[in-house]
């Protein structure tokens, strides 16, 4: 055998074990990398979001019954007209998105915030939270996001995270450990915005819109 041969082999295959390795860590490294790109790119457009949002509206206190009940029947009516029967829709908002509702609403306890456009002061949004009502075991520490209404044309552009932010916010200021909301079981958008926002599926409801029944699901945040 030619041991000049072997010799000249194994620093060969030494040195091709090195780079194999070096290579491997060169590609971890790069992955590393671009997960941290990727991570500073969706906060950055997170932030940008939040601050289309904030230059866009303000988001404040409210006991204005009468723009929350223009909200509350424009959102559902906009959200709901080619899915659920036209007096069904007349039926509930007459009875649900009146001033007259909001203000009973209101009086039993519940916060609202309303989102206005700083150019004109139209409403074009809002959240509201309250005691629970829901079938489901409650406690004392529970706080239910009865409603977070957004008009669709401003829907995309970091509101609806903002109003459902301030409503997190003041349940956690309140001493509330969840937040507690029903959505209609094929609103597949909301479900996706609130499942994103940390929410998960604790139960069921049936919801009574004008004269029929439709199944709600429960969802839960626990703060």
């Amino acid at each position: 055998m030619n041991t000049d041969s072997v010799q000249s082999v194994a620093p060969n295959r030494l040195c091709t074990s090195l780079s194999t390795n070096i290579l491997k860590k060169c590609e971890w490294a790069k992955h590393l990398i671009l997960c941290a790109t990727s991570f500073s790119h969706r906060k950055t457009a997170e932030q940008d979001e939040q601050k289309v949002a904030h230059q866009q509206a303000e988001i404040e206190p409210t006991t204005d019954a009468a723009a929350l009940a223009l909200i509350g029947a424009a959102t559902f009516l906009e959200t709901f007209a080619d899915v659920l029967p036209g007096m069904n829709i007349v039926s509930h908002c007459a009875s649900q998105h009146s001033p007259r509702a909001y203000t009973d609403l209101l009086d039993t306890g519940a916060r609202a915030w309303l989102a206005t456009l700083r150019n004109t002061g139209s409403a074009i949004g809002y959240a509201i939270t309250a005691d629970p009502d829901l079938p489901i075991a409650t406690t004392p520490a529970d706080l239910e996001l009865k409603r977070i209404y957004l008009l669709s044309r401003f829907q995309g552009q970091g509101l609806g995270h903002a109003l459902l932010e301030t409503a997190t916010d003041f349940a956690a200021s309140a001493g509330a450990t969840r937040l507690l909301l029903g959505v209609y079981e094929n609103n597949h958008r909301a479900i996706t915005f609130y499942k994103a926002a940390g929410f998960n599926v604790i139960g069921r409801r049936a919801f009574e819109v004008g004269q029929d029944t439709y199944d709600d699901l429960i969802l839960g945040f626990d703060l």
